[in-house]
């Protein structure tokens, strides 16, 4: 009889707790939905995330990690400045159009053609920056 008692305690308490971790979730939900800048900082951190993981592959697999972060810096520098660029509406419309190209240019690129193009992404980078810097006084 107490083995039965105590399976229907601990069924209880388990059932308690789901409940509270229900509510408790449902509560997160519902911030993250009402506050934006929290759930672009949630996808920002998977973004790191992934970025981590696939810089300790490189490693992992021998390959160049350094060029991989490099690039995963590139391509979130990027990333910021386009996301600044279009909520503020800093840039001409071609210019985002390049930011957003260039972007999907890093992203699709292997880590030679990088390697051989990272001057040119750099030099995009410091052109729109300081375009914006002057457009819209956010940096």
């Amino acid at each position: 009889m107490t083995e039965v008692t105590q399976s229907g305690r601990l069924l209880f308490y388990n059932t308690i707790k789901f409940f509270i971790w229900t509510v408790l979730l449902g509560i997160s939900f519902w911030h993250l939905q009402t506050h934006p800048a929290e759930k672009q900082s949630i996808v920002a951190s998977l973004d790191v995330l992934q970025q981590k993981v696939t810089v300790l592959t490189y490693k992992l697999t021998w390959y160049d990690r350094e060029t991989a972060k490099e690039k995963n810096e590139y391509y979130r520098s990027l990333q910021e400045l386009y996301k600044t660029a279009e909520q503020n509406e800093c840039l001409e419309e071609e210019n985002l159009s390049l930011l957003q190209e260039t972007l999907q240019e890093i992203d699709k690129d292997s880590l030679q053609s990088f390697w051989q193009k990272k001057y040119e992404y750099m030099t995009i980078w410091l052109k729109l920056k300081a375009q914006m810097e002057n457009a819209c006084q956010v940096y």
